[in-house]
């Protein structure tokens, strides 16, 4: 009695996953996330002289199969300024986000820049350390 009275809930359990599994593996990621791969995640530019500025080019590549798209670079104060292209990346293909940091306080520092893709885990944070003389 149990199993006929919900027979068709039962059903249509079974075709909604069999529907979004085929929807999976023939339309692929719907969300067209790819994969990057950043050659460092943490940056030490050494010891920088106080009122200067200092370039950091942050490379990364496209290990995914869809375009990368920088969507957003936002650096974690205003000592920091970001560049980046805001055009897509193909698969396999490399660019790098051109960070300058100028140097407003002595002593050591550590910085953030996130970076946000279209990959699973966004934003992606690099890191920027070094001491100020």
């Amino acid at each position: 009695m149990f199993l006929q009275k919900y027979k068709y809930l039962f059903v249509l359990v079974i075709i909604f996953m069999l529907s979004f599994l085929i929807t999976y593996l023939f339309i692929g990621n719907a969300n067209n996330f790819t994969q990057v791969k950043f050659e460092k995640e943490v940056y030490n530019i050494g010891t920088v002289e106080f009122s200067s500025a200092t370039d950091i080019k942050i490379k990364y590549i496209n290990t995914g199969d869809y375009p990368l798209k920088l969507k957003d670079v936002k650096p974690s104060c205003g000592c920091t300024l970001v560049n980046w292209n805001v055009k897509s990346i193909a698969p396999k293909q490399k660019d790098s986000i051109l960070v300058t940091f100028n140097a407003e306080n002595t002593g050591f520092f550590l910085k953030r820049v996130y970076v946000f893709l279209n990959v699973e885990r966004s934003p992606r944070v690099i890191f920027i350390e070094g001491v100020v003389k």
